[in-house]
């Protein structure tokens, strides 16, 4: 369990502290007993951290929640509304009454088309969540998903996207320099046909996307951004393979213990974050 302790400063958003705690549950506990463990533990947190704020944004996991993206032509806002709802019928891998459904709609680069956003996820574990965040005195001001949480924070947190292009070369391109002198153009006629044919067969143009991933002990969320100049959610998934499974596969490899080989998961994350040669030499040193 984790919990960010924040304030709004002069300059905007705070983080003052970032606490987490190891979450043991039974298999064999219900939800209503899940829930209460959870409840209890949150206040704990909070409680020892002398955290007294009221108000608070919880975060679920990516796995409890359907997300796709999927064209539609354009159409007014109430037949927008049938052919969403007609979809997400075909899509969803639960029924329409039994889920809470929204969707966002942004217009394609072409203007072709409209790209949707759909995001759905089932009434009971909404209502049983919330029964976790009543039994822990805080007030939901909003309730986030773990993948979308992760595409917000990296785009609204960046300055800006990287929209210069790149060729086949790997050289970026776009922006001149300043005080670069323009080239003249002083060819001819037959020139020009020339250099028309070789346009042609100029190495395509890509755009550089960046990849966001959290790796949690039993989830990993990925997210791919959508290409263009509008900054949009391409590619949301949750995958149940993370800590816990590489934990076991180097205690397979090393016969680490399992405490021993996650000790050194979370020193090699530092070590990348810090130096790029950290994590070799780590690992060099504690298979010695």
């Amino acid at each position: 369990m984790r919990v960010a302790h924040m304030e709004m400063g002069r300059a905007g958003p705070r983080v003052v502290g970032l606490y987490e705690e190891p979450l043991s549950l039974e298999e064999q506990l219900t939800e209503a007993q899940r829930a209460q463990r959870q409840a209890k533990q949150l206040s704990g947190i909070l409680k020892r951290n002398k955290i007294r704020i009221k108000n608070a944004v919880f975060c679920i996991p990516g796995q409890t929640v359907f997300v796709r993206r999927f064209s539609l032509p354009k159409a007014s806002p109430e037949r927008m509304n049938r052919m969403v709802r007609f979809e997400a019928r075909q899509l969803l891998p639960f029924p329409l009454d039994q889920t809470i459904m929204e969707y966002q709609v942004s217009e394609d680069d072409d203007g072709e088309q409209f790209q949707v956003l759909l995001v759905a996820i089932k009434k009971e574990f909404i209502l049983n969540f919330m029964r976790l965040v009543k039994r822990s005195g805080l007030t939901a001001l909003a309730i986030s998903v773990s993948t979308l949480a992760l595409y917000n924070f990296h785009e609204l947190n960046s300055s800006d996207r990287d929209l210069l292009a790149v060729h086949d070369s790997g050289k970026k391109g776009g922006k001149k320099k300043r005080n670069e002198p323009e080239a003249k153009d002083e060819s001819g006629p037959d020139d020009e046909i020339e250099d028309g044919a070789d346009k042609t067969a100029e190495a395509p143009v890509y755009e550089e996307i960046q990849a966001y991933v959290n790796l949690g002990a039993s989830l990993m969320d990925i997210v791919i951004p959508k290409p263009g100049r509008e900054r949009m959610l391409g590619f949301p998934r949750s995958v149940p393979l993370a800590g816990n499974q590489m934990d076991q596969a180097i205690q397979d490899q090393m016969g680490l213990p399992s405490f021993v080989c996650h000790i050194m998961q979370r020193v090699n994350r530092l070590l990348t974050k810090n130096h790029q040669d950290g994590p070799h030499r780590l690992c060099e040193s504690c298979q010695q």
